[in-house]
């Protein structure tokens, strides 16, 4: 199953809590954040110049925030004091320190890239004061085996995916031009600027090296389902990466959602820059603003979070300690956003598919879709069970299997079910109605069977003992060529001889016979849901069994899988209750 592709543009603090929200939310989401890393100072400043490479720090941090989101049940402390403590080492005995430390957390083989770092020249000029171990070992592996295949390898050691990908491999350093006209040489002096009375006003590139764009950064474009400019210190973060080389042409091309995350607070980089002013910034610079839609935080400074008519705009309320925000509001409301669910004020009723959908197919084997499966299936009973009907075009003997390992007695299920090709209504585990008009006939069943057994050798499966009551015929299991040629053929069958029978390509090895008016639109217009706000949520709703009755709802969402279905849920439910 393909999960959601997010591409995220930041970069240092700015990803925290919305990297850590995200994979919270949605564990399997194909989470990359495209940064630069022209940060250049402390200790990152000193490896730049030893080294001759890009700063580490940005890459550094993004990869122990994911290592920490991904295995927060499982974290190795000396992991974390490897990437995240700094310390002072003695003048002249910086390497042997160094290596005490690794041989403490047990990354003794990473001795090798501490020798190189400390043997060169360059390295003797320099203090070691207030250092981060984790920043010499990156630099001196930089300078030997590149930035992809050293980001590749701390991934592979961290097991998290390779979701770092650089702007540009070009040794950049950035110059901040200031309001009276100084220029600001140092990166490190940029973030502490402090001014609001000499704002900066442009930055300048400079670099001796060529290489352009990384591709990898415009393929994670083009990828993705959703683009997000997050938070993060604007003139050092967030600007170089959208104007170097002008990246933000590639954003302005991306063929998907945008959400802009405001920062929420003043950072010294740009102290008495409002909301709207980095609105205009960026606009000057080029990028279209026109696609996105801004999210500023309510509890932010009150000058991050102006009105402004001329752009989409929303706000929610995401927290804000010491200037971040907290991580579970802030990735609801960019999945709300993301969904459409912000822009829908009132429903009347949820249609949801249930197989692929509530429930995976794959609950047998994969343990992860199985929690989420009875997840879903609880949230739907427990916070919206009013207002949900369930469309399955599967058999309720198979759901009530389901039903039966989630609740002690089926039931207890208080949602209405209409199962059986969507013929049949069944309420707390009660047949209650038949659509007697989507049963197949008596004579078609007799004909077809027969035609299959002596033809092809194969039982098609009816759903009921009742000839009267059949809604559904199941050939299984079936190779997918094996499939299209007996769908064909049983369709072709079915109009010569005049059947009231049509034959579908369903799960992954069925075909399914079903009445040829059959179709969910028929159970929608019986429920006489026209004129009512609905919602339908499914997983074939652009080419498969739920298109039509998609198309006839109010709203309709694609949820890939049951982990998508219950970002979606649990974002409704707390739409109509409050927080859960």
């Amino acid at each position: 199953m393909e999960h959601l592709h997010i591409t995220v543009i930041s970069g240092g603090s700015g990803d925290n809590s919305l990297i850590k929200g995200l994979k919270s939310l949605y564990p399997h989401s194909n989470v990359k954040c495209v940064i630069n890393a022209y940060d250049s100072g402390k200790s990152t400043g000193i490896c730049r110049k030893v080294t001759n490479t890009l700063g580490v720090s940005d890459i550094r941090k993004n990869h122990i925030r994911m290592y920490k989101a991904v295995h927060k049940n499982n974290i190795n402390p000396h992991l974390l004091s490897f990437y995240e403590d700094r310390y002072d080492f003695t003048k002249g005995h910086e390497l042997e320190e160094v290596e005490q430390k690794l041989d403490d957390w047990g990354l003794g083989f990473f001795k090798v890239y501490a020798k190189k770092f400390f043997l060169n020249p360059l390295a003797k000029k320099e203090e070691y004061l207030d250092f981060s171990v984790a920043n010499i070992i990156y630099a001196a592996m930089y300078k030997e085996m590149g930035y992809e295949q050293t980001n590749k390898y701390f991934c592979g050691l961290l097991d998290i995916d390779d979701f770092v990908i650089l702007n540009s491999f070009d040794n950049v350093y950035i110059h901040a031009h200031l309001k009276d006209g100084r220029e600001v040489e140092d990166e490190g002096e940029i973030v502490v600027l402090d001014d609001p009375n000499n704002k900066i006003v442009k930055l300048s590139y400079h670099t001796n090296d060529d290489y352009g764009i990384n591709p990898r950064a415009i393929e994670a474009l083009n990828e993705a389902d959703l683009i997000i400019i997050s938070t993060g210190t604007f003139w050092s973060s967030i600007y170089p990466t959208l104007e170097y080389l002008d990246f933000y042409k590639y954003i302005n091309e991306a063929k998907c959602k945008k959400i802009w995350v405001i920062n929420s607070k003043e950072d010294h980089d740009a102290f008495g820059v409002s909301s709207n002013d980095f609105i205009d910034i960026v606009t000057k610079l080029g990028l279209r603003l026109d696609d996105f839609i801004i999210l500023e935080n309510l509890d932010a400074s009150d000058i991050l979070k102006l009105p402004n008519d001329k752009y989409r705009i929303i706000y929610k309320h995401l927290g804000n300690v010491d200037g971040k925000n907290d991580k579970l509001p802030l990735a609801r409301a960019i999945f709300s956003i993301f969904y459409g669910l912000d822009f829908i004020d009132h429903l009347d009723k949820l249609i949801f598919d249930f197989d692929g959908t509530i429930w995976s197919r794959d609950y047998k084997v994969n343990t992860f879709d199985y929690l989420k499966s009875l997840d879903n299936i609880h949230l739907l009973n427990d916070h919206l069970s009013d207002m949900s009907i369930i469309f399955s075009g599967g058999n309720y003997s198979d759901i009530r299997k389901k039903l039966d390992i989630a609740f002690p007695h089926a039931s207890d299920f208080k949602v209405d079910v209409w199962a059986d090709a969507t013929a049949k209504l069944y309420k707390e585990d009660k047949l209650c109605q038949t659509m007697q008009e989507l049963c197949i006939s008596p004579a078609d069943y007799h004909y077809i069977d027969a035609y299959l057994r002596e033809k092809y050798h194969l039982l098609a499966l009816p759903n009921d003992k009742d000839e009267r009551s059949i809604t559904v015929l199941k050939i299984k299991p079936l190779r997918h060529d094996e499939r299209i040629s007996l769908v064909k053929d049983i369709n072709n069958v079915a109009r010569l001889k005049n059947l009231n029978i049509k034959a579908h390509i369903t799960g992954r090895t069925t075909v399914d016979i079903l009445h040829s008016s059959n179709n969910k639109t028929l159970v929608y217009d019986h429920l006489k849901l026209d004129g009512l706000k609905t919602l339908y949520i499914g997983d074939e709703i652009d080419d498969g069994n739920d298109k039509e009755v998609a198309k006839r709802c109010t709203y309709h969402f694609l949820a890939r899988d049951v982990e998508e279905a219950n970002i979606i849920l649990k974002i409704l439910i707390e739409k109509f209750e409050g927080n859960i």
